[in-house]
This record gives structure tokens, sequence and C-alpha cells, in this order.
């Protein structure tokens, strides 16, 4: 009777802690959607404040760049807004990498000059299913903070795949004639947001050059 009444009390305890490491386990993935949005709530002001602001003078002046620049905005926008932070709703790159020829567009129509920069992908890249806004987080820190006035030293943002392997790199030269005030945040941003995504699956390096380059490394094993 006695050995009977351990084993209940054994199994209620075992039962118990289960159902602890459940909710434990719910609790966590409860914190790591909010902190996805709570990352992403700090990365998509900074993103759009300076065309936004451009987009009021242009309209205000009948500017016909404005037009361009406002649907330009709405798709980059909207990507932002419904894009998923679940992997397994992950978008394709493709979509990202549209999303960066709609941020060059804007930042052009901004500046009102000729910004250099080489985007290099293969094909299949395309299809490969990524975290969202992180390339384009990469960019918005190269045309915020990089000289890209010289056709000879152009930005550079190169994406790679291979059978178990993406690698994400970035290269520009800084502008020397601007304050860079938070230069690292959007990096150590990209950085919190990878780890809640990939765990230990990925590597994040970067930092200025003896050259004056600001560089990036992303490597994601799968």
């Amino acid at each position: 009777m006695r050995f009977k009444e351990e084993r209940l009390k054994r199994e209620q305890s075992e039962r118990m802690e289960y159902l602890n490491d459940l909710k434990n386990k719910e609790m966590q993935n409860e914190l790591h959607v909010a902190k996805y949005e709570y990352l992403r709530a700090q990365i998509n002001p900074h993103l759009l404040f300076n065309t936004l602001s451009f987009l009021y003078d242009s309209v205000r002046k009948f500017n016909e760049d404005a037009g361009e620049a406002v649907l330009n905005l709405a798709e980059l926008m909207r990507f932002s807004l419904e894009t998923k932070e679940s992997p397994e709703e992950f978008p394709k790159l493709e979509e990202e990498l549209h999303q960066i020829d709609n941020l060059i567009s804007l930042n052009k129509i901004r500046k009102d000059k000729e910004q250099y920069i080489n985007l290099s992908f293969p094909e299949e890249v395309k299809d490969f299913r990524f975290i969202p806004l992180v390339i384009i987080t990469l960019l918005e820190n190269m045309l915020k903070h990089g000289n890209l006035q010289k056709p000879h030293q152009p930005g550079l943002l190169d994406i790679k795949l291979s059978e178990n392997e993406l690698s994400i790199s970035t290269s520009n030269l800084i502008n020397t004639r601007i304050h860079h005030s938070g230069f690292n945040k959007g990096m150590d941003n990209i950085e919190k947001r990878l780890s809640l995504a990939y765990g230990e699956k990925f590597s994040f390096r970067y930092g200025r050059t003896a050259s004056n380059y600001f560089e990036v490394s992303l490597i994601l094993s799968y």
C-alpha cells in the first residue's frame, strides 16, 4: 500500500513537472514574439523617417517625383508591417530584394544625386526564406553612413547560397563628413533578431577597417 502511494506521488510530481515545462516553453515563445515586435518597432521608424519628411516637402511644392516616391514608400511600409516573424512564415528573399530596389530609388529621389551600390546575388537566392528586414536594415545603414558618390568605390551588397549556408556581406566607404550617432544601433538590433530566430546557427561580424570602410559579414547555417 505504501509503495502504491509513493508511486502515485511520484507520478503526480512528474506530471506537474511536465506541465510546468510546457508552461515555461509557452511563456518563452510568447516572450520571443514580444521581443520580435519590440525590436521591429525600433527598426521600422528610422527606415522611413527621412523619406516621409522629404515627401512632405515634395508634395507641398508639387514635385513630380513625389508620386513615384509615395508608391515606393507604400510598398516598403506594407512589407514592413505585413511580414511575419515566425520561421514558418518568413518571406522569400525575392520580396525583400524588391524592397531593396524601392529603398534605393527613394533615397536617390530624396538626395537628388547618384549613389553607387552594386548588388550581387544568384537567382536561387530569391526562393530562400529568411527573417525579414535584415537586408533592408543593412542597406539603410549603408545609405545613412556611407560615402556612395564614387563610382570606382561603390557600396557592395553580396548574397551567396550554398548547400548548407547563406552568406550576406556588405562593404562601403564611410562618409567622414557626417556625425555617426547611433552607428551600431541597427547592427545590434539585427544581431538580437537573428539570435531569436536562429539561435546559435549564425555568425554576425561588423566593423570599421583601417582603410575607412564599414564591413558586415553574416553567415547562416541551415
